[in-house]
């Protein structure tokens, strides 16, 4: 586990520069820090403290990292880190740990500074938070920690970049708590049986015909998307997790949406969320993995020579007879169907109405 609290002393020092968003506060609705999905997809909200406006520094499968700050940068940074460990993959919550395993994180703060205080607070909802306290040092700071479901959760308070000194109000501890209790980790929706299939089509990896129920094996994706909140929340300077995997250098306004170093485009869709495109190619994420039945009518549109693995100049559509022989046979030389190079729509019903395959020269 690496403590943020250990490297937030440096990069709080760099947000003077990097707000995106408008300066009027948040309002006090919950908004959006990001999804994480390691040890189970969620999507983490909590309530902007009053006159704070949120940046995402960091918003990754494993991790999110988020500042706070006010207009007057004289006034407290706060940070949030949720970060999945591995070895703590099979704890729900801080409160499971033995007195052995938290001296193990205690040590975490004490080694890199001895002259910390530690105790222990809990959530308004009985979740235990690590608490640790440094008012005596050259930097003040405060410092949260505690787990859910294998993510390290770490809140912590430092000296705005403007502040004269590096001191701290005393006055904070319980603001960090209701902050805390507030967090809250949303599943991010179920596996295949919460998907809706019913008139809707999906970029898809076919990855197996089962021929004694006659269904396929399919990883359906949906574009891959962010909310207005974390739009809104991307600054200069903030780590991309899509694309490149970049920091964010430049952000414009275009139509429609923005451009993120002249590459990347993110487009509201009908549902108000925005869409990610790396040069103009959709970004997808996975919305589950199940099998679905195909019928008699199941069509199939093949823009892909079965022989020469090349383009075709017109479509063809084959029978489900024709996409069994085809899907059975096709080698590691073939575009194949894994390479986000098909779409399937079903029907009313759920059922595989038409497989389209394209070329995919990426592949």
């Amino acid at each position: 586990m690496k403590k943020i609290i250990a490297v937030i002393l440096a990069i709080a020092l760099m947000l003077g520069c990097t707000a995106f968003a408008e300066d009027a506060a948040q309002p006090a609705e919950k908004a959006s820090f990001g999804t994480i999905s390691i040890n189970g997809a969620f999507t983490l909200k909590g309530i902007v403290p009053d006159g704070y406006t949120l940046s995402l520094y960091n918003m990754s499968q494993d991790q999110i990292v988020a500042f706070m700050t006010q207009e007057d940068l004289t006034k407290p940074v706060l940070t949030l880190m949720i970060a999945f460990d591995e070895t703590y993959g099979d704890v729900d919550r801080m409160n499971d740990l033995s007195d052995e395993e938290m001296a193990i994180l205690e040590a975490t703060y004490t080694e890199n500074d001895p002259t910390v205080e530690l105790s222990y607070a809990e959530t308004g909802y009985g979740t235990r938070l690590l608490v640790a306290k440094q008012f005596e040092g050259e930097t003040d700071y405060l410092d949260f920690l505690s787990i859910y479901k294998g993510y390290f959760i770490e809140f912590a308070v430092t000296a705005g970049p403007s502040a004269t000194d590096r001191n701290l109000p005393d006055n904070l501890e319980q603001d960090c708590i209701d902050f805390l209790t507030e967090l809250d980790f949303i599943p991010a929706g179920e596996e295949a049986t919460m998907i809706d299939l019913a008139g809707k089509s999906y970029t898809a990896e076919i990855v197996d015909y089962n021929a004694e129920d006659n269904t396929i094996q399919v990883t359906l994706k949906v574009p891959k998307t962010l909310t207005e909140d974390e739009v809104t929340a991307l600054a200069v300077g903030s780590v991309l997790s899509f694309g490149d995997g970049e920091a964010i250098e430049t952000i414009e306004e275009i139509d429609g949406g923005y451009l993120i170093n002249d590459v990347i485009t993110l487009r509201k869709n009908d549902e108000g969320v925005y869409e990610i495109s790396d040069y103009e190619y959709p970004l997808l994420d996975e919305a589950g993995t199940l099998f679905v039945p195909l019928t008699e009518n199941t069509a199939f549109i093949d823009e892909v020579d079965p022989e020469s693995f090349g383009m075709l100049e017109e479509p063809v559509t084959h029978t489900l007879a024709e996409f069994v022989e085809i899907f059975t046979a096709h080698s590691e030389n073939d575009v194949g169907f894994t390479s986000n190079n098909v779409t399937v729509t079903f029907d009313e019903d759920g059922n595989v109405a038409t497989i389209t395959r394209f070329y995919a020269p990426w592949q």
